[in-house]
């Protein structure tokens, strides 16, 4: 199938699902209590609202019922088979559970449970959003925008005036959700995908099994964010993932990359057969339930450090194109080399370095606070009770 007949169908589920779900909104009749989690555009459980869903699902005194919603049909089996409370999207079923229920729980859009680019109409939308920002995630307002562009952002503003509270982790954080999603109704209970830091168990899938981990006496973990209108992204030469393998090995450490979504680097990295550099984009869904595991991070702009610093471990930042980040992708949120305590690795021979002298620069007294000072002003709560937080919000909140 074309991306041409891909969009064409795209827009005709639009034209169709966008009124249809506004216009039932407001017939059909909420139920009390019941909430609808969904993540990942419906293809995957992953995220905040894979947590707090099993939080209430293990909650024995809980008010709420809740209900996964997916349009991944071997996602959909699965939770089945475990007796899970599922939907199908694409079922009568799952739309009817979507126009009944009281609030939809999502991680970053309407579209993690209609599976549409947009929802309008009759509905109470909890935003747990996926990331405290480092980067700029507002909606772009320029003059030369297309009709398209101009439409989409309208309807998303539109879409947006359906969230009746956002949660977060800081008030750092609150007041760039607070620009971005255009609501002072921001909730500051911590991320519920966090408590995981602070309680093993709450993993759904043991990638330290999975991946054999356990041989290795070190794990580290490159994960970049996304490069804006750019896939074909390359942070390393093959001649430095060759020396920098013969250094993994000899020292029985593994780097694993988790590459974004829509790069392609992790692709590069399989090719090449590394002993011990191992692309497990494809194989984790959940970061989460791997960064349990991680002893040494290695990023660039993803507000995945601000999670990573509850565990108290190395987090290397790895910014090698910084100018071109910020003039042809996006501007930051803070002075990155102020606000952020590095260190920072510009390029292949500066990453090498502070791989090898870790145990050094980590326990420097005055780097040790500036991580610390990261960590308690992006994170007011470290205590693994950010569910309970929310579930005690939802309870008394009438939205």
């Amino acid at each position: 199938m074309t991306s041409q007949t891909n969009n064409i169908n795209k827009l005709i589920l639009n034209l169709f699902f966008i009124p249809f779900f506004w216009i039932f909104s407001y017939i059909i009749p909420k139920k009390k209590k019941l909430i609808i989690f969904g993540s990942y555009y419906g293809y995957k459980f992953i995220g905040n609202p894979k947590y707090f869903y099993l939080y209430l699902l293990n909650k024995k005194d809980s008010v709420y019922h809740p209900y996964w919603i997916t349009r991944n049909v071997k996602l959909y089996r699965s939770f089945k088979k475990d007796l899970k409370p599922v939907f199908y999207l694409y079922s009568f079923s799952g739309i009817w559970k979507i126009l009944r229920a009281e609030y939809l729980f999502i991680g970053e859009a309407a579209q993690d449970i209609t599976g549409r680019t947009f929802l309008l109409g009759n509905f109470n939308i909890i935003e747990s959003w996926h990331a405290t920002p480092l980067k700029d995630i507002s909606i772009p307002d320029k003059f030369n925008q297309t009709f398209y562009q101009k439409l989409f952002n309208f309807m998303l503003h539109q879409e947006l005036k359906l969230y009746k509270v956002v949660i977060s982790c800081s008030t750092s954080a609150s007041q760039n959700l607070r620009s971005f999603f255009k609501n002072n109704n921001i909730q500051i209970s911590g991320y519920p995908r966090n408590d995981i830091f602070y309680n093993y168990k709450l993993s759904y899938r043991n990638y330290r099994k999975d991946l054999d981990l356990h041989q290795y006496k070190k794990i580290l973990l490159y994960a970049p964010t996304f490069r804006d209108h750019k896939k074909d992204v390359v942070p390393f030469s093959p001649v430095f993932l060759t020396r920098l393998n013969s250094y993994l090995k000899l020292n029985n450490y593994i780097l694993l990359v988790k590459d974004h979504p829509i790069s392609i680097f992790g692709r590069r990295v399989k090719s090449i057969n590394l002993s011990n550099i191992q692309d497990v984009t494809n194989v984790c869904d959940d970061i989460q339930e791997l960064l349990i595991y991680v002893d040494i991070l290695i990023t660039d702009y993803s507000g995945m450090i601000f999670e990573f610093c509850l565990t108290n471990r190395p987090i290397i930042f790895y910014c090698y194109d910084y100018n071109d980040y910020l003039k042809n992708c996006r501007s930051m949120c803070y002075d990155y080399f102020s606000e952020m305590p590095g260190p920072f690795a510009k390029n292949e021979a500066t990453l090498l370095f502070l791989i090898k002298n870790v145990s050094h620069w980590f326990n420097d007294a005055a780097y040790k606070e500036k991580y610390n000072n990261l960590r308690d002003k992006f994170n007011k709560f470290q205590d693994g009770r950010s569910c309970e937080r929310l579930y005690k919000y939802i309870r008394k909140s009438n939205f």
